[in-house]
């Protein structure tokens, strides 16, 4: 990073990362002035040694040196009217009076909370990225990190007095994202970039609805990871699972009291470090059931609102002896847990792996190694998606650039499962999640990439055509992370820089309710259907609830295959069933927000 004085443009100066490490008490920087004054003989000064400043939180004082995490964040800034005022952005943020020459004139003002400047509203945030300028007023500067934007009128104070500047800016980079599992419910939650875990909270669980419905609650710090949330459970509640850096994980309660037990630490006591983003996946449709990992090693709890650090955890032993590199993603078979469900594992070797019977495979056993043939060794198995509706449907994606990165089964719980590389037009972004929803028309499937948000409707080898997915911010935002719940095919999607975005498909394999009894058959939602049987048109006469809008219908043969599917406006109206075959068939009319529903049986001679 470099940065020239605006009050004399002769000089500059450059910040350089070396092989240090600050918790050796050494700058991870270095710094040096260059004077282009004798052009064309520069004279260069290195002017490291103020790279470290006085830190006070309460009566702890601390040496904190330059930090610039292998340039993750790397700033110089020169005040406009004063070239021997720099400040440096790494991790924390730096003011010198002599350009760093001397410790002594060098003063902490940012990022970490220190009592060395002003900050009543807790908003300096560590990584600073970029520093700016009031072209109007030099003193006033703006600094961003990873919290968003702050300034000050006066940098050049004793002890600088921060604000807020962010307005509703829409740059969560999120890592993973998850979803309520309450059919109908719009509550979303994720794990971002250094802004820990937040969660979208309409249903006013933790303390009444916000006045934003899209704002979120900040309920775990660090750097976000995967999460996840539970099903209610026999009272009606409800857990969410997150975490932070280096295989960190909590369960936070979603219902009172909001006492010290509202957070629990629940990483296995025997568990080590896991990599930066956190990763362990929450069975979505059987949410007692959490695979924890820690690199290539998985503990497995089947209780996971009750398990301890110390109880409630069994290690996979043996998966971790034979399993190749880090898992990076995983995914369980979608519905009711059976001794078939399955486990899918991948990792950062470029291997896919296999678990029957996860909840209860032995700790000895080892897992079924079913790696496309066609993965390139080294790849990192990004994300796995399951067929709701056929689960030997697989979608798994790998995440780098100029190597086969989507791969396709239709067999995935057979033998030797037979792959599909289905990357398609697919060959510039690096991709990096994906979903496969079932409709009651068709399958659909969805890829997150470097590019933007891609579908697909069939599965044609390499032919297989991409669709970009449009809307607003989305275009073309780094899709880190796909949440899906097939219940009422809703699809959360969660940015690296824009946010998280949810879309109602729609069309769902079994009609969905937001509770867990619908009112059935009430004449005052729909009052008659008729004739039964019926030669061929079957009318229907709606009740009293004009509040209603809309009326899902949908007809089912006898084993279960929807043959009819619509959505019609809330009046009274018919349905043509004149080209199916003769038989039974079972006719569902529901509300939009599954509250209601009438269910008939009719006859087609």
């Amino acid at each position: 990073a470099f940065g020239l004085a605006p009050s004399n443009q002769d000089l500059m100066y450059v910040l350089v990362m070396n092989a240090l490490s600050a918790a050796d008490g050494k700058a991870e920087a270095d710094l040096f002035r260059c004077d282009m004054g004798g052009f064309p003989a520069f004279t260069w000064t290195n002017v490291s040694a103020g790279l470290t400043a006085k830190a006070q939180d309460g009566t702890t004082v601390d040496d904190t040196w330059y930090e610039g995490q292998f340039g993750y964040d790397m700033a110089v800034a020169v005040h406009p009217t004063q070239p021997n005022i720099v400040f440096l952005g790494g991790v924390n943020l730096y003011r010198s009076t002599n350009g760093f020459s001397t410790a002594a004139n060098s003063t902490f003002i940012g990022g970490y909370s220190s009592d060395t400047y002003d900050d009543p509203d807790f908003l300096s945030h560590p990584d600073i990225h970029q520093i700016g300028f009031d072209p109007s007023n030099p003193n006033r500067m703006v600094v961003a990190s990873d919290g968003g934007l702050i300034y000050t009128d006066n940098a050049t104070a004793p002890r600088v007095l921060w604000a807020n500047l962010n307005n509703q800016y829409q740059t969560f980079q999120y890592y993973h994202v998850g979803i309520d599992p309450v059919p109908g419910t719009r509550n979303y939650l994720g794990g971002a970039q250094d802004n820990g875990t937040s969660f979208r909270d309409v249903s006013g669980m933790l303390a009444g609805v916000l006045p934003d419905s899209n704002d979120h609650y900040s309920l775990i710090g660090g750097d976000g990871g995967q999460v996840g949330m539970s099903s209610k459970n026999a009272q009606g509640r409800q857990f969410l699972y997150g975490g932070y850096q280096n295989g960190n994980i909590y369960r936070v309660k979603l219902f009172p009291p909001f006492d010290n037990s509202f957070y629990t630490y629940i990483k296995p006591a025997n568990a080590g470090d896991g990599e930066f983003v956190t990763y362990f996946h929450l069975d979505e449709d059987n949410t007692e059931n959490l695979y924890f990992v820690s690199t290539d090693t998985i503990f497995r709890t089947t209780s996971a609102s009750t398990v301890t650090q110390n109880s409630g955890w069994t290690a996979l032993t043996g998966a971790a002896g034979f399993i190749d590199g880090s898992i990076y993603a995983m995914a369980t078979t979608r519905g009711s847990y059976k001794t078939s469900n399955h486990l899918f594992a991948g990792t950062d070797a470029g291997k896919v792996y296999r678990f029957r019977d996860p909840a209860n495979f032995s700790t000895g056993a080892i897992p079924d190694n079913i790696t496309p043939p066609g993965m390139t060794a080294g790849s990192v198995v990004s994300d796995i998606a399951v067929n709701p509706r056929n689960h030997d449907t697989l979608l798994v994606v790998a995440s780098n650039y100029n190597i086969p990165s989507v791969f396709w089964t239709g067999n995935a719980t057979a033998t030797n499962p037979t792959w599909q590389v289905v990357e398609g037009n697919l060959t510039v972004p690096s991709v990096r999640s994906c979903a496969v929803v079932a409709t009651g028309l068709r399958v659909e499937y969805y890829v997150g990439t470097t590019a933007g948000l891609f579908s697909a409707v069939t599965i044609n080898g390499n032919s297989t055509v991409w669709s970009r997915e449009t809307g607003g911010a989305m275009n073309t935002a780094i899709v880190n992370s796909l949440a899906y719940r097939w219940q009422d095919n809703t699809l959360l999607v969660g940015t690296h820089g824009n946010g998280m975005f949810a879309s109602y498909i729609g069309n769902p394999v079994n009609l969905p309710t937001a509770v867990f009894e619908p009112v059935r058959n009430d004449p005052n939602f729909i009052r008659s259907v008729y004739p039964n049987p019926t030669r061929g048109t079957v009318y229907y006469s709606v009740g009293n609830m004009a509040r209603l809008q809309k009326l899902d219908i949908r007809v089912t043969n006898l084993s279960g295959q929807v043959v009819l599917q619509r959505s019609v406006n809330y009046r009274d109206g018919s349905l043509d069933m004149g080209r199916l075959p003769s038989g039974n068939y079972i006719l569902t009319l529901t509300s939009p927000d599954r509250r209601w529903q009438h269910t008939r049986q009719i006859r087609k001679e």
